[in-house]
């Protein structure tokens, strides 16, 4: 991602290839997710590793994985719809030249700060618990104690996902071909 920040291809491109690194690192945590779901699936746990771990940490892991599928797929999602919406008027969202949609840089940057200040409000406290536990606020992760909220949760971010990797194939952020030239 720093790479893709340097002067010289800000200027060619603009920030492209940074919005691009960004989908990748969320796509790729998204994945990593899903594998983290099946990995602590009962039948991983118990039948094949045989694993003896504490239900109660479990739960808590369990938690955790669906609040980050849920928030990071409907985050994703978002500036991927943006993108896609801003480059509708034939010019490349992600530089700054283009006048027109200047708004999709703002608008990712508050997206990206949305993202990080939803974890720590939420995730932090939950991984590292405070000495008080009045003091904690976990609203999301709170409500998905609550059994079946958690599943729920799970679908729901993996249905979000599944529009996600609709989104990604709308826009082809893969094909450098296109968007090169397009941002130059």
């Amino acid at each position: 991602m720093a790479n893709s920040l340097a002067s010289d291809v800000t200027h060619k491109v603009g920030y492209v290839w940074y919005f691009s690194s960004y989908v990748v690192l969320l796509g790729f945590g998204l994945v990593l997710l899903v594998i983290s779901e099946i990995r602590h699936s009962p039948f991983i746990r118990h039948g094949i590793w045989g694993e003896n771990i504490a239900a109660e940490e479990i739960a808590r892991e369990g938690q955790l994985r669906a609040y980050w599928m849920v928030m990071n797929s409907a985050i994703l999602l978002l500036l991927l719809v943006g993108f896609w919406y801003s480059s509708l008027g034939g010019s490349c969202p992600a530089h700054p030249r283009d006048a027109g949609v200047a708004w999709f840089l703002y608008g990712f940057g508050v997206v990206a700060l949305l993202r990080d200040f939803l974890d720590f409000r939420w995730a932090w406290p939950f991984l590292y618990p405070m000495a008080n536990p009045a003091d904690q606020v976990l609203t999301p992760l709170t409500w998905m104690t609550t059994p079946g909220r958690r599943t729920f949760c799970i679908l729901l971010g993996s249905a979000i996902v599944l529009l996600d990797g609709w989104m990604l194939y709308v826009l082809k952020l893969w094909d450098f071909s296109h968007w090169s030239p397009y941002c130059s």
